[in-house]
């Protein structure tokens, strides 16, 4: 009886530790590199059509382009790891939360609202 308690109480141990591992993802920028169509996005959790025409456009010289704001900005981004932080008088965190061939899934506190983008590659989009 001991010996099964004791095994059930290393299996849920370790159950418990691997759950508590940060899962961060490593991007490779390259994959990030290109024109980003927002095709879904949440603003506090629930669903926004405001964003439906808005996209992002990664460069490689650490430039970020977006309609998220209203017109186009340009922003000197970093990124590292699974985080986009874009720089300037405007800071904001971009998690990513998958970059998957022609998926992006990124979510960012902005302004105090919680937002959630789903975009996928413009030429994806290109029907011939």
């Amino acid at each position: 009886m001991k010996c099964r308690v004791a095994f059930y109480s290393i299996i849920s141990l370790v159950v418990l530790v691997s759950s508590c591992v940060n899962d961060t993802a490593v991007v490779e920028v390259e994959q990030l590199y290109g024109e980003w169509e927002i095709i879904a996005a949440k603003r506090n959790l629930k669903l926004t059509t405001t964003l439906k025409d808005g996209y992002f456009v990664f460069e490689e010289e650490g430039v970020m382009k977006t309609n998220i704001f209203g017109d186009e900005q340009a922003f000197n981004v970093q990124i590292s790891d699974d985080k986009i932080t874009q720089l300037g008088d405007t800071q904001t965190e971009y998690k990513i939360r998958k970059l998957e061939n022609d998926t992006l899934h990124i979510t960012s506190t902005i302004q105090k609202y919680y937002f959630d983008f789903l975009a996928v590659r413009r030429d994806s989009l290109d029907i011939l």
